[in-house]
């Protein structure tokens, strides 16, 4: 099912500059990456081309079982088409979600099935994306003054449900919280803790979290 987002002109216009700018594409398994791009400076394990993915999805069972980073290369000349042909090989399901920043540079990180993660999840058919992703903020962890400062990079991973391999994309935004308030976890979602973090927390945090959620951070304090 194709879901149809509402977006307001200024978010489309960011997201129309991330894709136009963007070089590099980084699909995650686990904790096996392909990287689609250009030219690439990481240490990858094996090199391969568009005409060859088939053995990439082939390998995602093994890549699903190990728990060490390594990395694929897909070489193009078009990351940001090769990544949609890719994409178009699995059924897709998308979600939203953000960095909620307070007033003094805290933010919110969840703890859900042993991992530190960030509040997202599923958009619903119709719902505008940015929308989407603040209903989900609200519902995990309690929080629904926010202001939208910017959109950030996409993340992908892959997880196999129901006897098939889906391919999720979520998309973020930076949030800034109005009021620095209490949170409240939503346990039926299986958060166990939402906090408030400083960056020193964060970086411990990371030690114990997802690459996409990792890097999606990392980025995100790059360009702060």
């Amino acid at each position: 099912m194709a879901f149809i987002f509402k977006r307001n002109s200024a978010v489309l216009y960011a997201d129309s500059l991330l894709n136009t700018m963007a070089q590099k594409y980084e699909l995650f398994v686990r904790n096996h990456g392909l990287i689609i791009s250009k030219t690439t400076k990481e240490k990858i394990e094996k090199s391969i081309d568009l005409d060859s993915i088939q053995e990439w999805i082939d390998n995602l069972h093994l890549f699903d079982n190990q728990y060490y980073e390594s990395f694929w290369h897909l070489k193009t000349e078009d990351p940001e088409d090769t990544l949609k042909k890719v994409l178009g090989k699995f059924k897709n399901i998308y979600a939203a979600g953000g960095i909620v920043q307070s007033s003094d540079d805290e933010i919110i990180m969840i703890h859900r099935l042993g991992k530190w993660d960030l509040p997202k999840g599923k958009i619903e058919a119709g719902e505008a994306i940015e929308i989407a992703a603040q209903r989900e903020i609200e519902e995990e962890v309690g929080v629904s003054e926010l202001e939208t400062l910017s959109s950030l990079d996409n993340t992908y991973h892959f997880y196999f449900f129901k006897n098939e391999w889906i391919a999720k994309t979520t998309y973020w935004f930076h949030f800034l919280s109005k009021e620095k308030i209490g949170l409240v976890p939503q346990m039926e979602e299986d958060i166990e803790k939402a906090v408030w973090m400083k960056k020193s927390a964060v970086e411990e945090a990371l030690l114990n979290t997802y690459p996409t959620i990792r890097n999606l951070i990392l980025s995100f304090w790059n360009a702060n």
